[in-house]
């Protein structure tokens, strides 16, 4: 791992919760969903080169995430409103609040603008 990447690592997991931090941190299991929430949210804070060094580390479950979005894009193609219908915003949205709101009073100011979007 990168310098860039290990400074963007210790960023993230200083950021998490204990059950989330138990997770990055090996003691606990890394699940699909934990992945999949993980990768969001790293998105979403731009730490870019963090969120591939987990999808290199956890590379059979990001294949199964891409398999999923592959499967999307095909159900999209005939029924557009399935992202909407199936609540996959709302449960983002649900992933970057609940992250938020575990966050250290200090540090909720500064990623307020890129964790939230209607608060």
């Amino acid at each position: 791992m990168d310098e860039k990447t290990q400074t963007e690592e210790a960023l993230f997991i200083s950021l998490c919760g204990k059950k989330d931090k138990a997770i990055l941190t090996g003691k606990e299991k890394m699940t699909l969903c934990d992945l999949e929430r993980f990768l969001f949210i790293t998105r979403r804070l731009e730490l870019f080169d963090y969120e591939f060094y987990l999808s290199e580390k956890y590379y059979e479950l990001f294949k199964k995430i891409v398999e999923v979005v592959d499967r999307q894009f095909d159900i999209l193609s005939e029924y557009p409103e399935y992202i909407r219908d199936e609540g996959i915003f709302e449960l983002q949205e649900g992933w970057l609040a609940d992250f938020y709101e575990q966050l250290p009073p200090r540090k909720k100011k500064i990623y307020k603008d890129r964790l939230l979007i209607d608060r």
